[in-house]
């Protein structure tokens, strides 16, 4: 019998494996909470951890686990002292930064909705800003609005 290890992309919820013998397929179904061991790459985990030190009540690590875990967002790669970048493709592409306080929206594409959710606050001509921890603010809840707007 033949092992293979295979990475599933953040989010996926179903795997098909088929039988190169006879072309037989079996459908494997599981929740996005089974996944074992850590979700998150060593080097965003760590750049966390640094948030966590600057700021101990940073909503950040939370939120950027469940960007990936619940919302298939994907991580780019870290840059020196630059937020955390995340984006999710569907119907349209969404790219979000997220610092240890903030989550931000650069795009000129999204600024527009972006200014709709509770809590933006426009820096320029394409930047809009939420802070996370603020009256008014909820992380999860703007970036689940992201995600619904990437699939509308």
């Amino acid at each position: 019998m033949a092992s293979y290890r295979v990475e599933l992309p953040a989010g996926c919820t179903e795997v098909t494996l088929v039988r190169a013998e006879d072309g037989s397929e079996t459908v494997v179904r599981f929740g996005v909470d089974t996944a074992d061991g850590p979700v998150l790459r060593d080097d965003v985990a760590r750049r966390l951890r640094e948030y966590l030190g600057r700021e101990p009540g940073s909503e950040a690590p939370a939120l950027v686990d469940f960007m990936v875990r619940r919302l298939g967002f994907q991580v780019g790669p870290l840059a020196a002292r630059a937020p955390i970048r995340l984006t999710v493709m569907d119907r349209r592409a969404v790219t979000l930064w997220v610092g240890a306080s903030t989550v931000v929206s650069a795009s000129k594409r999204q600024t527009a909705f972006a200014l709709t959710l509770p809590g933006a606050v426009q820096k320029d001509d394409a930047r809009v800003l939420f802070r996370l921890g603020s009256p008014g603010t909820d992380g999860q809840a703007v970036v689940r609005a992201f995600r619904d707007w990437a699939g509308a």
